[in-house]
């Protein structure tokens, strides 16, 4: 089955007065959250990882099957956030793609 990559603001995911950007532990939170979306919705990823996109943490998710897109969509449509298409322009470049997912501001 096909694979992609997508990204999520981390901070819709996780309270950000909770995580430190900075911090040599953040790859290892991406990696337990990408465990937890696992477990917990089905949403499998081979990597999880953050990366930094104009200043703004984003958890990356690498290896997103099609088949867990719709679960990925009603976890952004929950979490009142963007889903972006993730892909890598270059060594330390990427492009974030906002897919159709539109947060409610209700």
């Amino acid at each position: 089955m096909a694979t992609r990559s997508y990204a999520l603001p981390l901070y819709s995911l996780v309270d950000k007065a909770k995580v430190d950007p900075r911090s040599p532990q953040l790859q290892e939170l991406a990696e337990r959250l990408g465990g937890y979306l696992a477990a917990n919705l089905g949403i499998d990823t081979l990597h999880a990882r953050v990366e930094f996109a104009n200043n703004e943490p984003m958890l990356v998710l690498h290896g997103v099957e099609t088949d867990a897109l719709p679960r990925l969509f009603a976890l952004a449509d929950v979490q009142r956030t963007q889903l972006h298409e993730y892909s890598r322009d270059g060594e330390d470049q990427f492009t974030l793609r906002p897919l159709a997912v539109k947060p409610r501001g209700d």
